[in-house]
């Protein structure tokens, strides 16, 4: 307060800056080094290719990562799939084809045509034969409805989807279910499974309303973090993965 008193009374404006918040500046601090190494190697494989008389780079990224950096969640977080975009463009890449992208939103950042590939149907038909009868696809969030829909319809198996909300910053719960799954077993579906915390939830909110026991969890892209373990283990055994 004094300091902006003193800058008024020198025809100043006051410090109107942010406070700062370590932990997202930390946080950012992470995910721009990871950036830095990530499109340093990019970069030199582009200026390879180029340099070897290649007219058109397609960019083959399976699993894009910071598709889950879409939108800032802190006044100091960035958003590194926009940055990511940015610099694939600037690289020279001119074609990105991407595998069940985190959310659809990512493709806009690019001004480049961007393919997003789905592994559904791989997936869903490798399933069939481990169905049991009277099995849900399980939709772990709002967010994952779509995708839910899809292996439903390939697999001829009605839909369930979990809302969640957010206790703070980093958790959520299961507030309701949508659907029948009460002594039904179940198939829940995500695009990832990252540290296996949704998961959990899921599994856990199932199993409080009377869900069968064989659980089975299928992910496009399974990233397992340091945490995935911890979160995971408590899944009781009659439960499957795929």
């Amino acid at each position: 307060m004094a300091r902006g008193l003193r800058r008024r009374a020198r025809g100043q404006r006051p410090d109107r800056r942010r406070p700062r918040n370590r932990h997202n500046d930390s946080r950012g601090a992470a995910e721009s080094r990871r950036a830095r190494s990530h499109r340093a190697a990019d970069r030199f494989a582009v200026t390879r290719n180029f340099r070897s008389g290649s007219t058109s780079i397609t960019w083959m990224a399976p699993y894009f990562g910071y598709a889950r950096s879409d939108k800032r969640r802190g006044g100091r977080t960035p958003v590194m799939g926009r940055l990511v975009a940015d610099f694939a463009e600037s690289a020279g890449i001119d074609h990105v084809i991407a595998v069940d992208l985190h959310s659809q939103q990512v493709e806009g950042f690019f001004h480049i045509p961007v393919e997003n590939l789905s592994a559904v149907p791989a997936i869903a038909d490798t399933l069939k034969s481990h169905l049991e009868p009277e099995s849900v696809i399980v939709s772990p969030d709002a967010g994952r409805v779509k995708m839910a829909s899809a292996y439903a319809s390939r697999m001829g198996c009605p839909v369930a989807v979990l809302h969640k909300e957010r206790l703070n910053g980093r958790k959520t719960a299961v507030s309701r279910i949508v659907g029948e799954v009460r002594a039904r077993p179940c198939v829940i579906i995500d695009d990832m499974i990252s540290t296996g915390g949704t998961i959990n939830n899921a599994v856990e909110a199932l199993i409080r309303v009377g869900a069968a026991g064989n659980f089975i969890v299928a992910a496009s892209h399974g990233v397992f973090t340091s945490e995935a373990r911890k979160n995971l283990n408590p899944i009781p055994p009659s439960g499957k993965s795929s």
